[in-house]
């Protein structure tokens, strides 16, 4: 199966960004190794960032994703979306935005923990 990677930083909070970004990168890493998928493409989304709003990021990793499928009615693509807890002060990534068109795709949310224990 193929996989396309979701990332979510926060540059304006660069320590708690770059060990969200790490952390996610790990959770990935160890799907994709414990189940054998070829990574593809990977997407980061740069919150907080002036202009950053409506999740470019996110609906560009569906749409490669769905791009990505070799049979409308297979699943032998996902999507990890690598973590949902809020990154630094801003907030958890509640809801994913709507993106138009026929997005019949396996989503897998890791819920990679973003706070140190």
């Amino acid at each position: 199966m193929k996989a396309v990677a979701y990332y979510r930083t926060r540059p304006s909070e660069p320590g708690a960004s770059d060990l969200a970004l790490l952390t996610q990168q790990a959770a990935v890493r160890a799907v994709v190794e414990r189940h054998g998928y070829t990574l593809v493409a990977e997407f980061i989304e740069r919150e907080g960032e002036e202009g950053s709003g409506g999740s470019p990021a996110y609906v560009d990793a569906v749409r490669t994703a769905i791009s990505q499928k070799e049979d409308t009615t297979a699943l032998d693509v996902t999507l990890l979306v690598a973590s949902n807890a809020g990154i630094g002060s801003g907030e958890p990534f509640r809801t994913a935005p709507h993106v138009k068109g026929d997005n019949g795709l396996l989503h897998q949310h890791l819920n990679a923990t973003l706070l140190p224990p």
